[in-house]
This record gives C-alpha cells, structure tokens and sequence, in this order.
C-alpha cells in the first residue's frame, strides 16, 4: 500500500481538528479505500497506520463523531457494543417518531403521557400495545422527550 497516497486522500488539519476522507464515502459517511482490490473503510486504515493491527473481534470507532475522519487522535477501537452505546449516547441513533417503523409521533407521546384515560383506550386509540402505552407512562421508552 501507498501511504503517502494514502495520506493525500485526506484533509489533513490541526492535531485536534477532523480530518476528512477526501474520496469515496459509503451512505453512513464513512470513507471507503481500496487496498489490493478489497475495500476497506478509510479511518480503519488511518487506526492500523498509526497503532498498529486492530485486535480480533473489535472495531474502530470516532470519538469526534465524525464518519469520515482519519485524524488518528480521533480513533479507538472497541466492540460492537461500544459503538452502540455510542450512538445511543450521542442521539445518532433513529430514535422517537424519526425511527423506521415508530407509529407514534412525539406530539401524541407526550398527549399520552399527559392523559388521565386508560391504557387500552389510549392503546386502541394510536393503533399500539397496552405494554407500550405503559412502557411510554414509565418513561422507558421516549426517554428523548421531556418530562
């Protein structure tokens, strides 16, 4: 592999700034780089670079939140896990009504929780379950919204 080529492919900044992958990006933003044929995510290849192999089982995650970055000083490995949490933590996640199948919007979540009828009226009346009307009066889920 080409590592200046490498190198030139991203917007190398400031030691703190991002660095963007200047070239191919996949839909998620993330940078896409051909190695010997295979494609490889751009900020992986910027982690084995500078550290070293990733570990087996783990992968390479953004603490800048940024796709596209390289800077090394962004990048750490972890689990899957750890980068779910990441998303759960920093709301990157589809989370509320902008989820892929959510039936209800965050306007009738907070009517929900604002009501005084019972949750099988409430259940019958937005098309879902009593445990989710409970689920939502509990605050289990749509933690996102207020109150």
């Amino acid at each position: 592999m080409d590592i200046a080529r490498f190198w030139s492919s991203v917007q190398v900044g400031g030691p703190s700034q991002c660095w963007p992958w200047k070239k191919r990006t996949v839909p998620f933003g993330h940078g896409e780089v051909k190695i010997d044929g295979k494609a490889m995510m751009a900020h992986r290849v910027a982690y084995e670079l500078a550290f070293g192999g990733v570990p087996d089982g783990m992968l390479v995650r953004h603490s800048c939140d940024t796709p596209s970055c390289c800077n090394p000083k962004h990048l750490l490995t972890g689990t899957h896990y750890d980068n779910a949490r990441d998303r759960v933590i920093r709301q990157r996640g589809a989370i509320g009504e902008n989820a892929g199948r959510a039936k209800l919007t965050d306007e009738k979540v907070l009517a929900i929780r604002a009501s005084s009828e019972s949750r099988e009226v409430l259940a019958a009346r937005h098309g879902v379950s009593i445990h989710n009307i409970t689920a939502i009066r509990q605050r289990k889920t749509w933690k996102h919204l207020p109150g």
